[in-house]
């Protein structure tokens, strides 16, 4: 299985793979002609090494993806793989002489529950082989915190809850380390040594010790201790070096980069290809900015007609120009009629026919002689403004039949549009909105976004009206929405901060800067602007300086974008090195700072908040049926629509959520209708306001969120702070949602493990006590005032020192 994180497998090497190994060679020495139970067996290579020499042994894990692979890739008729929960171990009593489980408590919380259930499965005399990190080495000052763990123990800790359950008791010390061991051999002292992929060979004493120490005297010697010299580097370094070092000269680095470009091109491939079906599918980003788009696009298309306008009157005169030619060529025409018909010209025909015959040398030489002979005449005759004055002399001797061509004029440059007006066009919501300096007796801070109303407060906007509410508290200053494609809804405000507690001590104004420019906003000298938006911030940079604009970002909102035009400058936006930011979750700031493409202005200037859920705290609603919840959103790629009805399908499939005793609901727009599997039809809802929707929640047993993005999302939060259990999708850098709440599963992304997932979920909807057991122990903030006192008093200190 690949590395997740935090559980070793066999994908997976360097210091970890020591540690692991180390403790399962100790604990098979004690397993001989024994039943051992394994919890936590992970992807089962240790329980497959302790069945080489025990009886029986039984690996429990938790982990459906795990089980399944341990089951697939380590088989032996002594060797039993079962899902279990390691504080409720569905196992008999007395069943085993030996229990072992590695790296367990530190992912519990609570510990005393694990070992009563271990104190029942052993036999009278068992022994228990169990390991934990030492929270005071391990979580040490600037050792930083392992996200997955939930309670870490230190030593003494880690003794008294081991004595409170057993009468005998002994805690050996564990290291890694590279250095030198010198050892007297005696029988305690037990060597493990990885011989190749397959092999570890145990040993009494120091194994293929290079150097022979000697100690001699003719008196009695001193007791001689045991030691260990132990180098300042750790053992992954030294794996690095090795590693490093084996690359070099390796033939194969050619055929290895030639395997990165493609590896590369595959990965922007299938960025632009997920970024080209989210802009197609135009999502709700793209549904906010439409309106802007098409008032630009008409006021573009005025524009247009008003070039149009001008090129048609300048055709106009072309027109007439064009007339005037007519005329005198019609006159040209007429003195050419005039000439044929003459009498001169009937008089001339014999000559004219005897031209004909002639060589083409001697009929050039009389064209000319012609034209000379005409031209004086033509000339001396023609007045000004006429044929002659202005026109080439008619060619007498030309064929019948062929007109000179006319060059068409060539387009004037007043009537193309320039780049700055193309740009315009193209980027409507990026252009800087027009406003005029206005003094004003109290602070104030504008919030600036596409519009606030009932349809528009789900999340990010409530969030930043909240923060803004704050702010303006904060600073004692008005508190003004400024919205781009609608007008704003005072009232739409007032339901936010009513409904999460929040009071706002100022003014509320509100004012609208539209795209077309219809409107002039009257902006302060000292305004402070909060952004919601990397278009939103692109346009205030053109209005203020940088120093005066907060920036709220809640999304890696490059991922909306395919590699081109959009997706660089939304980059050159969030990355604008004299922005200060506040970031909605640590999760985000950790992908943003330190993911595959991370911002450095973010690490200087960037601050995180946890948001809060003040509305959490109703009691759940009981219904006649048990219903789960799908967020469905098929046009926002993000939620994977089409993959959650996929696993859905599967899992009613094989009998999960039976339409006997569950409902499948779901909450979004543009929802096609379908029917899953044994004919059942999932209940559609749209357009539900922000009470309608906690009311929902309330309503609920089991949620079903995915999100294709690196931070948890609001969804599954609101679920689990009303006590809903809900299962949502893994991400690079999201790989549990466990310090938020145990009610968030996750699972990968994959059919299969979402079908087990939903599996998981419905048996966890079930178990009522176990629900409000994690609701109750969830890390989930109540008080957004609480939530934002850090940010918001930072951000005070940034902006007193910028001024």
């Amino acid at each position: 299985m690949p590395f997740s994180g935090e559980r070793l497998t066999t994908d997976f090497g360097g210091q970890v793979e020591l540690e692991h190994l180390h403790r399962y060679c100790f604990a098979r020495d004690f397993c001989v002609d024994r039943d051992v139970l394994d919890i936590a067996s992970g992807e089962g290579y240790g329980s497959s090494m302790l069945a080489t020499v025990a009886r029986q042994v039984v690996g429990v894990e938790l982990a459906v993806e795990a089980n399944l692979h341990a089951q697939r890739e380590y088989s032996a008729s002594n060797l039993n793989f079962i899902s279990g929960d390691a504080t409720a171990i569905p196992l008999d009593d007395a069943s085993f002489d030996v229990v072992v489980s590695f790296e367990t408590l530190e992912h519990l919380r609570d510990h005393e529950r694990f070992l009563a259930e271990v104190r029942r499965v052993l036999r009278p005399g068992g022994i228990l082989i169990v390991s934990t990190p030492d929270r005071l080495v391990h979580s040490g000052i600037g050792m930083g915190v392992n996200p997955f763990h939930i309670r870490e123990l230190s030593r003494a800790e880690f003794e008294t809850a081991l004595a409170a359950h057993f009468k005998n008791m002994r805690v050996l010390p564990q290291r890694t380390f590279i250095g030198s061991a010198i050892l007297e051999g005696r029988a305690g002292v037990r060597t493990y040594e990885k011989r190749d992929a397959t092999t570890i060979e145990a040993t009494t004493g120091l194994a293929r010790a290079v150097y022979l120490i000697g100690v001699a005297s003719d008196a009695e010697l001193p007791a001689l201790p045991d030691s260990v010299f132990a180098h300042e580097q750790s053992v992954d370094a030294i794996f690095r070096q090795l590693s490093d070092a084996r690359q070099v000269g390796d033939d194969a680095k050619a055929a290895l980069a030639a395997n990165d470009l493609a590896l590369e091109k595959a990965k922007r491939d299938l960025a632009e290809q997920r970024a080209h079906e989210r802009r197609s599918q135009a999502g709700l980003a793209e549904e906010r900015r439409t309106r802007a788009r098409q008032d630009h696009e008409l006021q573009a298309l005025r524009a247009s007609l008003q070039q149009m306008t001008e090129r048609a009157n300048a055709l106009q005169v072309q027109h007439g120009e064009a007339e005037a030619l007519r005329a005198i060529a019609a006159d040209a025409v007429a003195q050419k009629e005039a000439i044929v018909h003459s009498t001169s010209w009937r008089a001339t025909y014999p000559l004219r026919r005897i031209a004909t015959q002639l060589p083409a040398p001697a009929r050039q030489r009389l064209k000319r002689a012609v034209k000379a002979l005409y031209r004086p005449n033509s000339l001396l005759q023609a007045k000004p403004g006429t044929a002659a004055s202005v026109a080439a002399p008619i060619e007498l001797l030309a064929e019948p039949g062929i007109a000179p061509a006319l060059s068409p004029a060539a387009e004037p440059a007043s009537s193309l549009p320039s780049v700055s007006s193309l740009l315009a066009a193209r980027f409507p919501s990026l252009q800087p909105f027009d406003c005029f300096p206005a003094a004003t007796a109290q602070k104030r801070i504008s919030l600036v976004t596409d519009s606030v109303g009932p349809s528009s407060l789900f999340g990010g906007v409530g969030t930043a009206i909240i923060l803004g509410a704050l702010l303006a508290n904060k600073f004692q200053a008005t508190l003004r929405i400024v919205t781009r494609t609608e007008e704003p809804d005072a009232s739409a405000v007032n339901e936010v901060l009513r409904r999460n507690n929040v009071s706002l001590h100022g003014p509320l104004e509100t004012a609208m800067a539209p795209l077309d420019g219809s409107k002039v906003l009257p902006v302060s000298a000292d305004e402070i602007f909060l952004t919601t938006s990397w278009w939103t911030t692109k346009a205030t940079l053109g209005v203020v300086p940088a120093s005066r604009i907060i920036a709220l970002i809640q999304e890696d909102e490059r991922l909306f974008y395919a590699r081109g035009d959009e997706q660089l400058l939304c980059a050159e936006t969030m990355g604008h090195p004299a922005l200060l930011t506040v970031i909605n979750t640590e999760r985000l700031f950790q992908h943003l700072t330190s993911g595959a493409e991370p911002f450095e202005n973010l690490k200087e200037n960037g601050l995180w908040f946890e948001p809060a859920f003040p509305g959490g705290a109703k009691a759940r609603k009981s219904t006649v049926k048990r219903r789960l919840f799908f967020y469905a959103r098929p046009n926002n790629l993000r939620n994977l629509f089409w993959r959650g009805i996929e696993a859905l399908d599967e899992a009613v499939a094989v009998g999960a959520f039976a339409p006997d005793r569950w409902e499948i609901h779901l909450i979004g727009r543009d929802i096609p209708k379908f029917k899953l599997a044994r004919g059942v039809v999932p209940q559609v809802v749209s357009h539900l306001s922000w009470g309608d929707y906690q009311e929902f929640i309330a309503s609920l047993s089991a949620g079903f969120v995915l999100m294709d993005t690196p931070h948890p999302s609001y969804p599954p939060l609101d679920m689990a702070i009303a006590g809903v259990p809900v299962l949502t999708n893994t991400h690079p850098g999201k790989y549990d949602l466990l310090n938020y709440s145990g009610n968030i599963l996750t699972v990968s992304p994959s059919v299969e493990g979402l079908v087990a997932g939903l599996q998981r979920l419905e048996a966890l909807a079930e178990d009522e006590a176990a629900i409000q057991e994690n609701r109750k122990a969830d890390h989930i903030n109540r008080d957004w005032t609480l939530a934002l006192e850090a940010v918001v008093s930072l951000i005070d200190q940034k902006l007193n020192r910028a001024n």
